[in-house]
């Protein structure tokens, strides 16, 4: 500390101290180097007196720089601030010592000097009028912190972040690592878009046209699904979804998002443009385009009959899509339709309650333990086309979690009454069942690790347990047993 102090300070203060004593013992010093010189005692005096006043401005100056424009007002503000204000203020300490020189050492009539200035500052300020512009709007700038260091604006279409600000520019960072210089005048007349200011939130909307045979509700549900399950997007808000308009092609929905931080909007507008496309995969629903149809038939069922929706999602369902086609349908006709508002309960962790529900719009979230084994709690968030009550309705035990609506779903149940039924109608269906219901729980309870991934003993084990369940609960579904199942039914 002290080594800064005096290379800042040291070698001005040494000179101003040694120039003082000279002044003060003018009896021992000056008179004797004035007679050796041979000059005027009184002028040599005035010359040291002069010399000593502009050393002490340049002190002076230097002392407020560093310690008062780039010590004190940087802590107060808490960022750093441009040389232009130590510079401006040291510059008219050293007018005001040099002024001080002429009129008090030399008693010099400065009226005139002054007037000439004022005349020549006029000159030259009118000649310099854009540059002195620049920097007293700088200093504005500075003053106003309309931005900071780090700062990301957008100014006349030039976007960028503030990497430093000078008495005449400001130079920006842009995206592609491009430094854009500015000048302070330009910034004046400007208007300044801060992304950082009064917060770091970042509103981002994305507008999605869908086509009108997919109802609205639907499309909501959907969309809001897939924004709430981007992976990695950090909300300060609930995202909001909602019809802007009609076009042509279908409905422009927005899907608005509050990101909590402005510099996480490239990757969240990546994560959630590609959760959108991937629920509209999963639910069958594209993207609405410029198309004409001549229909020479009975037009196909809408969206608004389910039953074209039941089937697509049986067949996109993991468990059931090796299924065959006719095992498919008849499973897609014993659904239950159940339309659940935000929050709304769907089973309770104990429940008795021998069903399968299959998520067909929206998000469903479950809180279960994370393995027989461990008491952590897992939070399980599940979108169209996913699960949950497979041992409840192909093992008979109880519901093992709470699974509650996270948005507005449509969720469908397959009872065990109706299970029955299809399984004595397509016995063969058991196997394929329990390898589906096998594979599933091996995922779910970590034992496809890179390790266990190839070990085909634990898929047998697994397929085995999973079979003697279902025998153990529908009975052996062979050919022989369900002719006589089907006779006792009839």
């Amino acid at each position: 500390m002290l080594g800064k102090g005096w290379q800042n300070y040291g070698h001005l203060s040494f000179l101003v101290l040694m120039l003082g004593a000279l002044l003060f013992f003018k009896g021992l010093f000056i008179e004797p180097i004035a007679y050796i010189i041979g000059s005027d005692p009184g002028q040599l005096e005035k010359a040291i007196m002069a010399l000593t006043v502009f050393l002490g401005s340049l002190l002076t100056s230097r002392w407020i720089r560093l310690e008062v424009v780039h010590g004190l007002l940087e802590r107060r503000f808490g960022s750093p601030v441009p040389p232009l204000l130590g510079d401006v203020a040291g510059f008219f300490v050293v007018i005001t010592g040099l002024i001080i020189i002429v009129s008090w050492i030399y008693n010099k009539d400065v009226t005139s000097f002054l007037a000439t200035g004022g005349v020549g500052l006029m000159i030259i300020g009118v000649s310099l009028r854009d540059m002195i512009l620049a920097v007293f709007t700088g200093a504005l700038l500075n003053l106003e912190k309309i931005f900071e260091m780090g700062d990301e604006i957008l100014v006349n279409n030039v976007k960028g972040r503030v990497s430093k600000t000078t008495w005449r520019t400001t130079t920006i960072i842009s995206s592609d690592n491009l430094a854009i210089t500015i000048p302070n005048m330009t910034l004046g007349n400007a208007v300044i878009i801060n992304y950082h200011k009064p917060t770091s939130a970042e509103l981002r909307e994305h507008e999605v046209c869908i086509d009108y045979s997919t109802s609205v509700d639907s499309a909501e549900r959907l969309l809001m699904a897939a924004a709430l399950g981007a992976e990695g997007v950090k909300l300060a808000l609930p995202p909001r979804v909602f019809a802007k308009r009609m076009d042509p092609n279908g409905i422009v929905y927005g899907v608005r998002c509050l990101l909590t931080d402005h510099d996480d909007w490239r990757v969240a507008d990546h994560a959630i443009i590609r959760s959108i496309l991937t629920r509209m995969r999963d639910a069958g629903v594209s993207v609405a385009y410029p198309k004409r149809e001549i229909v020479q038939m009975p037009m196909r069922v809408g969206m608004a009959d389910r039953s074209l929706d039941r089937y697509f999602l049986i067949s996109h369902c993991r468990l059931f899509h090796d299924l065959s086609e006719a095992a498919r349908q008849e499973i897609s006709q014993a659904l239950v339709e159940h339309h659940c508002h935000h929050d709304t309960v769907i089973t309770e962790s104990g429940e008795r309650r021998d069903s399968l529900f299959i998520v067909g719009e929206g998000m469903v979230i479950r809180d279960r333990l994370s393995n027989d084994d461990d008491l952590d709690m897992k939070v399980e968030r599940l979108v169209p086309t996913e699960f949950f009550g497979c041992r409840a309705l192909f093992a008979g035990e109880p519901q093992i979690a709470r699974a509650k609506a996270a948005t507005t779903a449509l969720v469908y149940e397959l009872d065990k009454p109706s299970m029955t039924k299809i399984i004595m109608q397509y016995p063969e269906i058991t196997e394929q069942l329990a390898r589906s219901l096998a594979a599933f729980e091996q995922e779910n309870t970590g034992e496809s690790s890179r390790s266990q991934r190839f070990d085909r003993s634990a898929s047998e084990r697994g397929y085995t347990l999973w079979h003697g369940r279902l025998e153990n609960v529908y009975g052996k579904c062979g050919k022989s047993d369900v002719s006589h199942r089907l006779a006792e039914s009839v």
